[in-house]
């Protein structure tokens, strides 16, 4: 046990020596502490911005989705009544395609006008 104590004693004096004789070679910048302080403000103004940005598009994006419901390709039309069931449940939310062709056994809406009503 002795020698293990004195193994690390040896080493602790070993590497305290090389702290004294590196402590002149180490130096640093005077003005680290700012250039670091700066680097850091800038990097939280850009993301500042960039979730700013980010928000405007979503923004954007939101509020394009409620302007223009149904002049895209697709919609969405939400069943109403148990008329479509099994296949379609109530409130289920059904995604028609103006450009496809109806084909066997697919669902498709209909709107029949009779003079001036829809139906």
């Amino acid at each position: 046990m002795s020698q293990q104590s004195l193994a690390y004693d040896d080493v602790e004096a070993e590497l305290r020596a090389l702290a004294v004789t590196a402590r002149p070679v180490i130096q640093a910048n005077p003005q680290l502490a700012d250039v670091v302080i700066r680097r850091l403000k800038r990097r939280r103004r850009f993301r500042i911005g960039t979730v700013g940005v980010v928000g405007g598009v979503g923004v954007a994006v939101a509020v394009a989705a409620a302007v223009l419901p149904g002049q895209g390709d697709h919609y969405a039309v939400i069943e109403p009544s148990a008329a479509m069931e099994p296949t379609v449940a109530v409130s289920e939310s059904v995604v028609f395609s103006r450009s496809l062709e109806p084909g066997v056994q697919e669902v498709v809406i209909a709107h029949a006008v009779d003079g001036a009503t829809h139906f």
